[in-house]
């Protein structure tokens, strides 16, 4: 079984992901470059929905043999960048200096996860909101990144 993950955010990310580089480059007081001037669209989703759906996965599965297939994990709605980037700033209440500039050659303006099928098979879904993804992201990173 293969699976599809759709900007996953939240404690313990990849250093490297945009929003933990947006919260040490606040922290530290330097700049952030934004890409595609922010005009991004991202299927953001919250780490603890991607472990509940693998964990769907797993016992769906987990008897079955001889099984090849590829699942999407994600959020269906795509959200705009700049929105993801004001909703980290309300609640942080704190705004780095950014500075706007062009797309990377080869970066997608545009992911959205589609979940159909997987909500038909093993009722996918996404239970936290990206306000209450940002709260508990920014209240690890401050208890962690002291």
């Amino acid at each position: 079984i293969g699976v599809r993950f759709f900007s996953v955010f939240g404690p313990w990310g990849r250093p490297d992901m945009f929003y933990l580089k947006y919260l040490m480059r606040t922290k530290r007081k330097t700049s952030i470059k934004i890409y595609n001037y922010g005009n991004h669209y991202r299927s953001f989703t919250y780490i603890d929905d991607v472990i509940s759906n693998l964990l769907k996965i797993i016992n769906k599965f987990k008897n079955k043999k001889n099984i090849c297939d590829v699942f999407n994990i994600g959020n269906p709605n795509s959200i705009y960048l700049k929105k993801f980037i004001k909703r980290i700033e309300k609640i942080n209440k704190k705004i780095p200096n950014k500075i706007f500039i062009k797309k990377q050659l080869g970066d997608l303006s545009t992911t959205k996860a589609n979940v159909k099928r997987e909500e038909k098979l093993f009722n996918h879904q996404v239970k936290i909101s990206l306000d209450k993804g940002i709260k508990n992201l920014i209240s690890w990173f401050n208890s962690y990144y002291k």
